[in-house]
């Protein structure tokens, strides 16, 4: 037989083999304790914001409501945020994970007022009950930018989430304030 009849036989049989085996059944994922930190938010949360703007002499302040689902199999959280900023409605969009390889909580944001995604990951401190995540976006000034958020949960109804800045060197600075109250 030619080397090339060899390699064809080799072919078909390595298709045949493949078209009769057995399909591999993967064993869908199931969430982990760390996911059940996330579901926790699940719910409608009215919203009080402050923003505090470079150049604005006083902090901006908004309301807004944020609502949060549980996909399927519990492993994501899908955020929708809804306020108004400056005269115009504000959408935002966000999901929410644990990554068991990273071991990391991991997220991505959207929003009406940047064309650009961020994305976070991070880690919870179960003694505060806080989750601490890095969010890498594109600033204002179309630059990559590294800011923190830090989600603390008060109570079963009251959390808190603000977002810093590095400006002048080192040290972080507050931009945002969002206290959030759970609708019964």
């Amino acid at each position: 037989m030619s080397l090339t009849a060899q390699f064809l036989f080799s072919c078909l049989a390595s298709l045949t083999s493949l078209v009769t085996s057995e399909p591999v059944v993967q064993q869908q994922p199931t969430a982990l304790p760390e996911h059940q930190v996330l579901a926790e938010d699940v719910g409608t949360w009215d919203a009080e914001m402050t923003l505090w703007i470079p150049g604005l002499p006083e902090p901006v302040t908004s309301k807004g409501v944020e609502v949060n689902e549980l996909l399927d199999g519990g492993m994501w959280v899908l955020s929708k945020f809804e306020s108004e900023l400056f005269g115009q409605k504000f959408v935002g969009r966000g999901q929410f994970g644990y990554d068991p390889i990273s071991k990391k909580y991991v997220g991505t944001w959207i929003d009406t007022m940047s064309p650009h995604l961020s994305t976070m990951q991070g880690s919870y401190d179960a003694a505060t009950k806080t989750l601490t995540m890095e969010v890498r976006s594109i600033g204002p000034d179309g630059k990559p930018m590294i800011s923190k958020s830090v989600a603390k949960t008060l109570s079963a109804d009251k959390r808190t989430y603000e977002t810093f800045e590095k400006r002048d060197g080192d040290e972080w600075v507050k931009t945002m304030s969002v206290v959030y109250t759970r609708r019964p």
